[in-house]
Parts: structure tokens; sequence; C-alpha cells
């Protein structure tokens, strides 16, 4: 009924639609990209997190017990059945990644049922959009500032777009007996290891729109559209 009188979450404390991320480090991410596109672009609308729109961590795989993806819910026992997104929150975004082909009919199905509310990074994680030029300045944190010995410079994102953003940085850019950190930048799986710490590193870096890389830019104007959509 509230709807239907075009009465808006925020009018009774509630914010107007959601953006739904695997995890902690997508959700610093988007915010810090969303925060340099509203301060690059003044004619754009300037939207507030938890007024305009609030962000929902699904953990990965748990996104499976939502009823746009659990085959449960068609069936008759209630004790199966899986929790109806939209009942809970009709107006989401919801960002998941690439991570290769064994997810392929997992995102095929979202893409069905949300359409333009799903979008699907096209890299690894998260951490593949990072601009060549931000990861840089994160390892030189990492390495006391220096990254002169870095085995190449002049990479580009479509080196790293497809594989662990870690493995990458430890096999083809800072190899073993190089590296001035005593640690790896791998986890066991390829990934970063204690990726919030490199998230946080990162984002100190990322203090313009410009500095974004093209992907990066695009999923910022994606949500920034989806956003403003559930605001009008």
């Amino acid at each position: 009924v509230l709807q239907e009188l075009g009465v808006k979450n925020s009018a009774v404390l509630l914010s107007n639609c959601t953006i739904w991320v695997e995890g902690i480090t997508d959700r610093f991410y988007i915010r810090r990209f969303l925060k340099v596109l509203q301060e690059s672009k003044s004619h754009l609308e300037q939207f507030k997190e938890d007024i305009h729109y609030s962000f929902v961590e699904y953990s990965g795989g748990n996104i499976t017990h939502w009823s746009f993806l659990d085959e449960d819910e068609m069936k008759p026992d209630e004790s199966h059945a899986s929790m109806n997104a939209d009942k809970i929150c009709s107006t989401l975004f919801l960002i998941s990644d690439k991570d290769g082909e064994k997810k392929k009919a997992r995102q095929e199905k979202l893409e069905a049922v949300l359409g333009d509310r799903y979008y699907c990074l096209d890299c690894k994680e998260i951490e593949n959009i990072l601009s060549p030029d931000t990861i840089k300045k994160v390892i030189a944190t990492y390495e006391k500032g220096d990254i002169k010995h870095l085995k190449k410079t002049n990479f580009t994102q479509e080196d790293y777009r497809n594989q662990y953003l870690g493995e990458y940085i430890d096999k083809e850019l800072l190899p073993k007996g190089t590296r001035k950190r005593q640690s790896k930048y791998s986890a066991d799986s390829g990934t970063i290891t204690n990726k919030l710490e490199f998230c946080k590193r990162a984002i100190k870096h990322i203090d313009s729109y410009e500095k974004l890389s093209k992907d990066a830019k695009d999923l910022t104007k994606a949500i920034h559209k989806f956003i403003k959509l559930n605001n009008a």
C-alpha cells in the first residue's frame, strides 16, 4: 500500500534501495568508488549511504539461500524454503565476482531473474578492478616505500584480470627472494592474504574518480544509476 501511495522507504527511516555485495572489502571499495564519483561530478545527484541506499553483505556462496537461486523454494516443505529476497527488499542491486566458469550457471540464473539489477564483475574478484597504479602504490606500502625491485612496472589490468591478484603479485611482480615483505601476498587459494588490510591501504590511494580503472568506473556508474532510479 505504501508503495502504491508513493511513500519512500526513507520516509519511514529505511533506505530506498540496497546494494548487495559479497563481503566487507567489496563494500569498502564500492563506498570509496561512489564517493570519488560524486565528488568529481558536481552535476550528479548526491546520494547518502543509509538514507538513499544501504549495503547488504551476502557472504559469497550464501547467495544460493535466497529465493532467486534456491530451488528448494518450490518444494512444499516450508522448512526447506529459501529466504524471499523480494519480500525483504524488492529494490536490490546484486554484485558478484566472475570467479571462473564454475559459477557461470549461477550467474546466468541471477541475470535471468534480476535483469539490470544484477552486475557480474568481468574479472576474478573485486581486487582485480583496481588500477595498476593503485596496486603499485599499495605494494610500495608493504615494500618499505620502494618498488624498484618489481620484476615489471608497466603491467596492465589485462595482465591480472582473470588471475587471483595475490598470486599474480607473488609470481609475476615479486618472485621469491626479491620482496622486502616477510610473508607472501597470496593466501593458499591465490587471493590476497588479509584482504581487509590490503583494501584499507588501497582506498587511501583512491582519491579521485580519474584514478579508477575503466571496470571500476563502469561498475560505479551502474550503481549510481540504480540508486538514482530508486530515489526519483
